[in-house]
């Protein structure tokens, strides 16, 4: 099942992830977050608290990974060119003299 808006944003809360991610930065907090609370790396008074931690922490991870897999990429020329100031520039106006063509 497709996560829905609340479990990304919550798993996102967890993970300690922005507004946008890469997967290697997805990765990377997923991976400090689970060396950090680990069960077999907690003191013993502590297991308890960082089994559910762990638990909160891999849910996340599954549920960012799910959503990640089922994704849609845009292939098409104008969706990769479309956060790309000077690609914009050049699709709109192109070598009109007027702009310094």
């Amino acid at each position: 099942m497709k996560p829905s808006a609340a479990d990304i944003e919550k798993a996102k809360n967890v993970l300690g992830l922005g507004e946008k991610a890469s997967l290697p930065v997805i990765k990377a907090a997923y991976r400090g977050l689970a060396q950090k609370w680990h069960p077999d790396s907690c003191p013993e008074k502590d297991k308890q608290h960082c089994q559910e931690k762990m638990k909160r922490i891999n849910q996340a991870y599954e549920t960012i990974r799910k959503y990640i897999e089922d994704y849609q990429y845009p292939l098409a020329e104008e969706a990769m060119t479309k956060d790309d100031p000077a690609a914009f520039w050049q699709q709109r106006f192109g070598r009109d003299s007027a702009w310094g063509g």
